[in-house]
């Protein structure tokens, strides 16, 4: 059964994303709390000649139950101190291989983006709150050479 998992690239789940995955362990030697939220995303691409939205992506299983292949994952942290405001990190991750070099804020989004793919909302008590940047009170970038050592 896969009730919870999800199809990832396995060149991004061995790779890219353990180090999304560590960076937010380590998250929590910075933050009082650490509050994450991690799933699969559908996004559809623009198409120019036709003028259309579209979404494809791959399906595997069999006749039946076919598992859908997400197009990308996100990731929401939120991070809290002790009467402080809260630091809020929001990321999408395409489902494929990432070169190490790629830089973990260039794939920073807006909440309101995750919120409009996945259609949950998350958060809303925070609404009304001012809100920090994740990745201006910590950095957000990955150690070069890191990505060998963390895979041995």
């Amino acid at each position: 059964m896969m009730t919870n998992v999800c199809p990832m690239n396995p060149q991004l789940n061995r790779k890219y994303w353990l180090h999304i995955e560590n960076f937010v362990r380590r998250l929590t030697e910075h933050f009082t709390e650490v509050h994450v939220f991690t799933g699969p995303l559908f996004i559809p691409t623009y198409d120019d000649k036709t003028q259309e939205w579209s979404t494809q992506y791959r399906v595997f299983g069999g006749k039946v139950p076919l598992v859908s292949v997400p197009t990308h994952f996100f990731k929401i942290v939120l991070g809290l101190k002790v009467d402080q405001l809260p630091y809020l990190g929001c990321f999408v991750v395409p489902n494929k291989e990432i070169d190490s070099n790629v830089s973990l804020t260039s794939l920073q989004v807006p909440l309101k983006t995750i919120e409009s793919f996945s259609g949950h909302l998350f958060f809303p008590e925070l609404r009304s709150r001012r809100i920090s940047d994740l990745c201006e009170e910590v950095s957000c970038e990955f150690i070069k050479g890191r990505f060998k050592q963390i895979n041995k």
